[in-house]
C-alpha cells in the first residue's frame, strides 16, 4: 500500500491539526477513487482522505480530493459524506479521481 503524508499552508486550526498526518490507503469508494486514513494526534481522531465528484450531491461540475473527519462512503458515487453540503477540513479542486494532487518532498 501506498501511505502518503500531507503537508499543507493552511493557517486554520483544522490546517494544524492535519498538516503532518500519514494516510495509509485503505480501499477505493464506488467509483474507483483511492481513499486514505490517517489517525490524528488526539484519542480518537481519524481523518480521511478520498475524491468527491459532488460533495453536496446537487450541483454538478467540479470534484475535489478531500481531508475530512467524516469516513467516505464507498457504495455512494455523490456526497460520500452524506452531509449535504461541501463541507470538509481541507480540499483541492481536482478532475483527477485517480489520486491526489501530489508533489514531491
Amino acid at each position: 500500500p501506498i501511505d502518503l503524508f500531507v503537508q499543507t499552508q493552511c493557517s486554520g486550526d483544522d490546517g494544524f491539526v492535519v498538516n503532518g498526518l500519514r494516510f495509509v490507503l485503505q480501499g477505493n469508494t464506488a467509483s474507483g477513487a483511492p481513499y486514505y486514513k490517517a489517525e490524528g494526534p488526539g484519542d480518537d481522531q481519524l481523518f480521511y482522505l478520498y475524491f468527491d465528484p459532488n460533495c453536496d450531491g446537487y450541483r454538478e461540475g467540479q470534484g475535489y480530493w478531500m481531508i475530512d473527519d467524516d469516513e467516505p462512503s464507498t457504495v455512494k458515487t455523490i456526497d460520500l459524506d452524506s452531509d449535504g453540503k461541501c463541507s470538509n477540513l481541507a480540499f483541492s479542486a481536482s478532475d483527477n479521481s485517480f489520486g491526489p494532487p501530489l508533489m514531491q518532498a
